[in-house]
């Protein structure tokens, strides 16, 4: 068996995400999804209007505009 080692401690907040999808929702403004982002250091969340049908490639473009274009 090898040693244990400690994980590392983030430095700064949303180094470390948690991304979950609630789908099939009633549709809402053209959404019948939310994706939900939580920054695992602040306990801070993003919860982001989605579509049953996006592709993960979708998702990421949408994380990013919301996350990094954001004021």
């Amino acid at each position: 068996m090898g040693e244990l080692h400690p994980l590392l401690i983030p430095e700064n907040c949303w180094d470390t995400v948690s991304i979950n999808f609630i789908s099939k929702l009633p549709e809402s403004h053209g959404y019948d999804a939310i994706m939900v982002v939580v920054n695992l250091t602040g306990k801070h969340g993003h919860f982001i209007p989605n579509h049953t049908t996006a592709t993960a490639l979708g998702s990421v473009q949408l994380y990013v505009m919301e996350h990094f274009m954001e004021g």
